[in-house]
């Protein structure tokens, strides 16, 4: 045989022996690895919020109440059918349930309008801003606002913004009232005549947003309060003959007039238009400033 053999066959039986010793025993095949157990808690993803956009549009009723849209609601040009997107709904059914909730609160309605569009406008109304502001009404109207509550009138502009798509955007003004504020309201138009004032030699009226929200005033309390009486007296500068100033200022106050009954003020509210031409100054005519005062129509509440 050969001189390794016996070494060989001595060390594979010794290796064989302890293997079996091993493979027998319990506790030498325990494992030394502990097993790790995973204790880190893994994280929710993060939950997305709705990112809220912000308005551009806002109704309030003083501090009582607010809503308002990240849309507006627009019409077409020389049109009174809106185009209401569901934000816009949104804030409407908002007012609609502020309404109902809230019986004392009145609200006016004032369409927005030019004169370029009121002369293709063939509606019933009495103007387009009016026909603009009933058809947010009968909207408020058809969520179960009390069609009484709700006054709509209408505004000329000489210019309105229109958007890319050639709408008018917010075309109707919200403005609220108490039936418990009649009374005041009263007091206050009637202690503060309005005085509308006009370029020299001119009929033209300067508008501005003083204006605006005292014929909205004027509406509300006109339709509230029948025997309501509203007098109307033009006056001019000093400048000129005292004939044609007279004439001028008689000129104005119907214009005036004729505009009140344009913003849906009842005609029969409304005294005789009157003048005093220069007659009347409420500042010195000696100043370009005095006599652009002067040059007026003075809008009083007399009951």
């Amino acid at each position: 045989m050969h001189k390794y053999f016996w070494p060989a066959i001595i060390g594979l039986t010794a290796w064989m022996g302890v293997g079996s010793y091993f493979l027998a025993c319990d506790d030498c095949n325990k494992s030394a690895v502990v097993p790790v157990t995973n204790t880190e808690t893994i994280a929710a993803p993060p939950v997305k919020v709705a990112k809220e956009l912000p308005s551009v549009f806002n109704i309030a009723d003083g501090t009582r109440f607010t809503t308002g849209s990240s849309e507006h609601y627009t019409f077409g040009r020389a049109g009174f059918d809106p185009n209401i997107t569901d934000p816009t709904k949104a804030a409407f059914t908002k007012v609609a349930e502020y309404m109902k909730n809230n019986p004392n609160r009145l609200l006016m309605l004032t369409g927005r309008y030019t004169s370029a569009e009121q002369s293709t406008y063939s509606g019933d109304a009495a103007n387009l801003g009016i026909a603009r502001a009933n058809s947010i009404k009968e909207y408020l109207v058809g969520k179960g606002v009390d069609g009484e509550r709700v006054s709509t009138n209408g505004f000329e502009e000489y210019i309105l913004n229109y958007n890319s798509n050639d709408r008018l955007p917010e075309g109707v003004l919200f403005r609220f009232n108490g039936s418990d504020e009649l009374d005041g309201l009263g007091d206050r138009l009637r202690a503060t005549p309005l005085n509308a004032q006009f370029d020299s030699g001119s009929d033209n009226i300067s508008l501005n947003s003083t204006l605006k929200n005292y014929f909205a005033d004027l509406k509300f309390y006109t339709d509230k309060v029948p025997d309501a009486k509203v007098s109307v007296t033009g006056h001019t500068d000093s400048d000129g003959r005292r004939s044609g100033n007279v004439a001028l200022g008689l000129r104005r106050a119907k214009l005036i007039k004729d505009f009140m009954i344009k913003q849906g003020i009842n005609p029969s509210a409304i005294t005789k238009p009157t003048s005093q031409g220069p007659d009347a100054p409420i500042a010195d005519n000696n100043t370009d400033e005095g006599k652009a005062a002067n040059r007026r129509v003075e809008i009083r509440v007399i009951n």
